[in-house]
């Protein structure tokens, strides 16, 4: 079962406001801290993956939190979790790091014990350094693939709008191709009724002149 669903059944079974418990955001993202439990209220902050916040309580779809600055709001709750991420981890393991060696420095210059208990810390020590060049491994591929995420994001947004302003301009053509071609047929019907004309003159000529000839032919 995934930890935030046992988060969030752990919160649903607190009698009430009393309790509160600490979740972090979550995904590589920049949550909305909402003024109220609506996908359309104002946004009155936005947090960064990582950022801690106290869960004071659960709306729908929201959780009620509280910042380490003290500012309230809601936010969706699948983008939070009780898990704590790999950058604080990283750093209280290199804190860990730091003391141990302090340790070491101080054992080194001393008894049989001593330098035991030193051998042990440096065994530790080189056990965490390895957990932390792996942690850190993982989270530098993870910083790239989010990166990644967000050009992909800004090439779509930006495709996205070119594909609005060409479908514009072809519509633009369409509209007009449309008059070129009423322009066109109207034209083709003005010369259509000139050529008509033109051959009604043309025979309606001929008639008269054939008349007049037939009168000049005529004995007297």
């Amino acid at each position: 079962m995934p930890r935030a669903l046992l988060l969030l059944i752990f919160l649903a079974l607190l009698p009430g406001p009393v309790f509160a418990a600490t979740g972090y955001v979550t995904d590589q993202l920049v949550l909305t801290l909402r003024a109220t439990a609506d996908v359309k209220a104002e946004a009155v902050d936005h947090l960064k993956t990582d950022t801690r916040v106290e869960i004071l309580g659960e709306e729908g779809r929201f959780l009620h939190v509280r910042t380490d600055s003290g500012r309230e709001g809601y936010v969706l709750r699948q983008y939070i979790t009780d898990r704590v991420p790999k950058s604080i981890t990283l750093r209280e393991q290199a804190r860990k790091i730091e003391a141990l060696e302090k340790q070491l420095a101080e054992l080194s210059g001393g008894s049989a014990e001593a330098r035991q208990q030193a051998e042990a810390l440096a065994r530790e020590n080189a056990e965490l350094r390895d957990k932390l060049a792996a942690a850190t491994a993982q989270l530098d591929s993870v910083d790239k693939k989010y990166r990644k995420l967000l050009a992909d994001s800004t090439n779509l947004v930006q495709l996205t709008r070119q594909r609005d302003q060409l479908k514009q301009e072809n519509e633009q053509l369409a509209a007009e191709v449309a008059r070129l071609a009423d322009e066109n047929t109207s034209l083709l019907t003005t010369g259509s009724i000139k050529w008509f004309l033109a051959g009604a003159g043309v025979l309606f000529f001929g008639w008269v002149m054939g008349k007049l000839s037939r009168k000049k032919r005529r004995p007297f």
